[in-house]
């Protein structure tokens, strides 16, 4: 099938749910804790429509870029937020620079990891929404 891209409408928020993996399951306090991050646009773009991302790891930390929306052309517009999934791993013990680029414009906060448990600190809920923000 054809897909269009679209970009994002005006004044879109990303919602990302986060949940520790595996779920429910002991984690070790070594860098192989993982965070899965389910995304959300808060506007409709249409069914079968897919959040493009890109996730970058660096010494500091992870940057995710926002792209834009990806709809197969056969598939009616305006039914469905579109959704994607990020994996994130290992992430090491302690504080890492956490970046998100929605839109062309950067967010920044923190990911910190203490053995089993993970705090995000994000600040600004203007275009990027993180929850839960304690795991």
């Amino acid at each position: 099938p054809t897909i269009k891209f679209l970009p994002f409408a005006p004044g879109e928020v990303i919602k990302i749910n986060l949940f520790k993996w595996p779920i429910n399951r002991g984690l070790d306090s070594g860098a192989t804790a993982a965070l899965l991050w389910s995304d959300e646009t808060t506007n409709n773009y249409g069914f079968c429509s897919y959040l493009n991302s890109e996730v970058h790891q660096s010494n500091s930390g992870y940057t995710f870029k926002y792209n834009d929306v990806t709809i197969r052309e056969n598939c009616s517009d305006g039914t469905e937020k579109a959704t994607g999934d990020n994996f994130l791993y290992p992430i090491p013990d302690g504080t890492s620079k956490l970046t998100i680029i929605v839109n062309g414009k950067t967010y920044s906060g923190t990911i910190i990891k203490t053995g089993t448990n993970f705090t995000i600190d994000w600040p600004d809920t203007t275009a990027v929404i993180i929850s839960p923000t304690s795991l």
